[in-house]
């Protein structure tokens, strides 16, 4: 049975590849094309002014080397799947932005599973690699092999991987294989670490709570921090001589630079206020980091990461479904019961996709490459809205989604506090005391 699982999982992940596409999969793949069209090497200064204009900036600068490494190879299996991304570039640049099912019927390609495949084939290389990383926590038993399971039928994977085809699977790789190298080689583990910051910003969280762990000494967390930081600034060098300006613009999230129209009243201050918490509240876990000392200090950086991407979902003030996947590695470390894990992983999904996946690009229209007309059709919530008021629904689910997230924070933190870690700080506070008794008498 187990086996049988595992294959329905791939073969539900080989035959969704091809048939559905979210416009974030051609924003990834377009721009790396250039290297071989245009001899570009620099993405950030060559579109710096026109993605400015748009206040929006191109991924992490290792995302652009590394698809257009696996482009190199597609010239061989596509010839056209390099045109086609040409076409959908200039498309772009021309002003077209729209959704998926707008390129696909301005661009028509006449291999488009093909190329559509080819596109989300790194992510199959390295989810079946994740695979291969949790049967090593397997072995070492730090996880228990249905572990596996909950991360081959994780939602979040089958739906904004190999559904939408965002890349999130790869830095959530290098998170799960970072975690296995700390336990053995610190500075191994944070370049692993860095190596997932690289390809998203997200994992810069937790670099921080680890460094104060693992090292105390001032100089120790410094080299760390360099550490920690150079597969991202290796790979922004080209960047740094060219144009510094782009490069600074670079290291911003883009998703916090596109608002389709100004933010005023509420919105605005809700925004800050809700910066204003997780800085709070994660300058809560950095202090804990620092101060409370375990013999178990794998656990506690574990602990601490997760509460604080958790922190992130809480208070975030804008969040994507595909933005869960930070967070799944930690939880299916941390919980090591199989069935909590992806109970958690499910009501998260479910409430957060109650009142985000709402557009029909994140629906049906997902599917426009298998019939156009999925694109107009009516949405989910649209068609329950015609029976019941929707907007009870997504209101519940934010709430459910909130709570969730600040629940297992709170579950975390008493945790830590009041287990081995606590109890460890307890004792040296005795043996101090008898100390300085001893010292005075």
């Amino acid at each position: 049975m187990f086996s049988a699982l595992i294959i329905l999982a791939f073969v539900v992940r080989l035959a969704l590849m091809p048939i559905s596409v979210h416009s974030d999969l051609f924003f990834i793949n377009y721009f790396p094309n250039l290297i071989y069209t245009k001899n570009v090497f620099d993405i950030f200064s060559f579109t710096h002014n026109d993605l400015s204009k748009l206040n929006v900036s191109y991924y992490p600068p290792i995302t652009f080397y590394f698809f257009g490494l696996f482009q190199y190879f597609y010239h061989f299996l596509s010839q056209s799947f390099s045109p086609w991304m040409t076409q959908i570039y200039n498309l772009r640049m021309s002003g077209v932005n729209g959704q998926s099912y707008d390129y696909l019927s301005k661009a028509p390609n006449e291999h488009i599973y093909k190329d559509i495949f080819l596109a989300k084939f790194p992510y199959l290389l390295f989810d079946l690699s994740s695979i291969y990383v949790i049967m090593i926590y397997a072995k070492k038993h730090l996880l228990r092999k249905n572990a596996i399971l909950v991360w081959l039928f994780n939602p979040v994977i089958l739906y904004g991987v190999y559904l939408m085809g965002q890349y999130d699977v790869i830095p959530a790789f290098f998170v799960l294989l970072s975690f296995l190298l700390i336990r053995k080689n610190v500075y191994l583990g944070i370049i692993v670490l860095g190596v997932a910051a690289a390809f998203k910003n997200f994992a810069f969280i937790f670099i921080l709570p680890t460094i104060l762990i693992y090292m105390k000494s001032p100089i120790e967390r410094l080299k760390l921090a360099i550490v920690s930081f150079l597969p991202y600034f290796v790979f922004l060098c080209p960047t740094l001589i060219h144009d510094p300006t782009a490069a600074i613009f670079s290291f911003l999230p883009k998703v916090y630079l596109s608002y389709r129209k100004p933010l005023e009243d509420w919105a605005l201050y809700s925004q800050y206020i809700k910066y204003g918490l997780f800085m709070l509240g994660y300058g809560v876990f950095l202090t804990m980091s620092f101060s409370l000392k375990s013999r178990d200090k794998w656990r506690l950086a574990v602990g601490l990461c997760l509460a604080s991407i958790l922190l992130f979902f809480s208070f975030a003030p804008r969040i994507s479904f595909h933005y869960l996947l930070w967070g799944v590695p930690l939880i299916i470390i941390w919980y090591k019961n199989s069935k909590t894990s992806f109970l958690i992983i499910l009501i998260q999904s479910i409430s957060l996709a109650s009142y985000k996946l709402l557009a029909i690009q994140l629906q049906l229209g997902l599917f426009a490459p298998i019939n156009l007309a999925f694109s107009v059709s009516t949405t989910f919530n649209g068609y329950v809205n015609n029976f019941f008021p929707y907007r009870i629904i997504s209101t519940m689910g934010y709430f459910i989604f909130l709570f969730t997230n600040l629940f297992l924070i709170t579950q975390i933190i008493l945790n830590l506090l009041f287990s081995e870690p606590a109890l460890v700080k307890n004792i040296e506070k005795k043996r101090e005391r008898k100390q300085l008794i001893f010292q005075s008498s």
